[in-house]
C-alpha cells in the first residue's frame, strides 16, 4: 500500500478522508467521513449529509492533511483539526 493511503488502523472514526476511487464534476477526489473498517474494506458516508454509506477499498482512502474531524460530529457543529491547530 502507498504510504500516502489511509491504513483503516490509522484512522479514526469521523476523520474527513478523500475517497480516491469517487471523483466530483472537476476530476477531484470527494471528502467522506470515516465511519468504520468492516471485512477488509472501510465504511464511508458523505461529508455534510446524512445520505448512505458506502463501502470503500482502503487503498484508494487518503486522509486530508492536516487531520480533521467533521462537523457535526461529538457535538461540535464545525470541522476541527486532530492537531488543535486554527484556521
Amino acid at each position: 500500500m502507498p504510504p500516502d493511503v489511509a491504513r483503516p488502523q490509522n484512522l479514526q472514526r469521523h476523520q474527513v478522508v478523500l475517497d480516491l476511487s469517487r471523483l466530483d464534476e472537476n476530476g477531484k477526489p470527494r471528502e467522506f467521513v470515516f465511519v468504520e473498517p468492516y471485512l477488509g474494506s472501510v465504511i464511508l458516508r458523505p461529508l455534510g449529509y446524512s445520505a448512505p454509506e458506502h463501502q470503500a477499498d482502503p487503498s484508494k482512502v487518503k486522509a486530508v492533511e492536516p487531520v480533521e474531524i467533521a462537523a457535526g460530529t461529538a457535538g461540535d457543529p464545525h470541522r476541527r483539526r486532530v492537531d488543535g491547530g486554527l484556521w
